[in-house]
């Protein structure tokens, strides 16, 4: 006897976390690729006043640990980290460490990201956890605009998403 088993993955996710120029080209990027595209900004002049060319599914003004738990933080999720504010970046960064989502990426330079991993070893994240995290995140393409280091972030999550079906289509053979 032979089956065929096709299986219909759920939407991708993309979480932003920050509104900002290079959230509103990403966002588009996301829309683009078919993934479903959420802000998150508890800064509520940023989540009110970023333009979007092509608006997110949802834009809301919270706090990444008060409305994470919403949503589903698996293999289809990934999280762009883009405020700037490490009181936003960190409270993100802690709550999806914890999680099983397939990206988490943020903005910075790679002294800064030193600094994260460093500052996150020391309040007991384990070296697994915290080489998760992509950082400075997207593709090295010597971005310069905002639309480039979209770009480049949206590069970098599609590259990790392919990874991830390679993956699951050799482990169901």
């Amino acid at each position: 006897v032979s089956y065929f088993i096709e299986i219909f993955p759920r939407k991708p996710l993309l979480l932003a976390i920050g509104a900002a120029h290079i959230t509103a080209d990403l966002v588009a990027f996301g829309n683009d690729f078919g993934f479903e595209t959420i802000v998150i900004d508890p800064r509520g002049f940023f989540s009110s006043n970023t333009v979007f060319k092509s608006p997110p599914s949802q834009i809301i003004s919270d706090y990444p640990s008060e409305v994470l738990a919403n949503f589903p933080l698996d293999n289809y999720t990934y999280c762009a980290i883009l405020s700037h504010d490490p009181k936003i970046d960190d409270d993100a960064i802690d709550y999806l460490l914890h999680s099983e989502v397939a990206y988490i990426g943020a903005l910075g330079s790679k002294q800064r990201h030193a600094r994260r991993k460093q500052k996150l070893l020391e309040r007991g994240f384990t070296e697994e956890q915290v080489n998760r995290i992509h950082g400075p995140i997207g593709v090295a393409i010597n971005s310069v605009t905002a639309k480039e280091i979209a770009l480049s972030i949206m590069s970098e999550i599609i590259q990790v998403q392919n990874q991830h079906v390679r993956k699951n289509i050799k482990s169901a053979s």
